[in-house]
């Protein structure tokens, strides 16, 4: 999409829900006009879950898709299931106990990837947490037999050259 990584690029409206909204609120957004203008739009929902409820969701989008579209759209789905490696530590626990390292128990972590944690920079400047105190927390991040998880932490920065290139 684009639009948050370049200076000078376009807005692309980006919503982020808590997974039980997720696609409540992507069928909403179709139903008040998105996808109905000549502009190509993209609508991507991750879902998870038994297989009826998914495919339920999957009926319930692709219902609105249609309506919004005029039959005018294209539905990709990918599925699949991998059981977790026994030694394996869940993205919420990590999030939890470099939280609960913090000083004032701020809440700084506005989400996880596999490449890494995205800090809320306002919250980390309001409350004065330095890069630091992050690394620090994360060093300390443990699995569940008492074993480090993180070999090596740093900072990284984003950075765009769009308006020079």
């Amino acid at each position: 999409i684009g639009g948050n990584w370049y200076v000078d690029g376009d807005h692309d409206r980006v919503e982020i829900v808590p997974r039980r909204r997720v696609v409540t609120t992507a069928v909403k957004e179709l139903e008040r006009g998105y996808g109905r203008d000549d502009v190509t739009d993209i609508v991507a929902v991750v879902d998870e879950g038994p297989i009826g409820r998914m495919d339920s969701n999957l009926q319930r989008l692709y219902l609105a898709a249609r309506a919004a579209t005029d039959d005018l759209f294209i539905v990709m789905t990918a599925t699949g299931s991998q059981a977790a490696p026994g030694n394996a530590v869940a993205a919420s626990d990590v999030v939890s106990q470099v939280e609960d390292a913090i000083p004032g128990r701020a809440s700084v972590v506005q989400a996880a990837a596999p490449g890494g944690l995205y800090l809320d920079q306002a919250a980390l400047a309001r409350e004065k947490i330095s890069d630091d105190a992050i690394i620090a927390a994360l060093e300390d991040v443990r699995s569940d037999d008492g074993r480090r998880l993180m070999d090596q932490v740093f900072p990284a920065l984003a950075v765009s050259f769009a308006r020079y290139c």
